[in-house]
């Protein structure tokens, strides 16, 4: 249930930990144990759906 982080503000995270100026954040790790069992995933998108060449679709 643990799982990476994005989206947080770094800068700000560093100020609230009292980071070192010679240390930087690469990731956050969020540990915990879910609530609930997690829904089931969809699956891939087929390759066509999501890739585009030489235009925007």
């Amino acid at each position: 249930d643990s799982c990476p982080m994005v989206g947080f503000e770094y800068d700000e995270m560093a100020k609230i930990i009292n980071l070192p100026d010679d240390y930087v954040i690469v990731m956050m790790i969020v540990v915990g144990k879910a609530a609930a069992p997690a829904a089931e995933r969809g699956g891939q998108l087929p390759l066509d759906e999501v890739v585009f060449e030489n235009k925007f679709n």
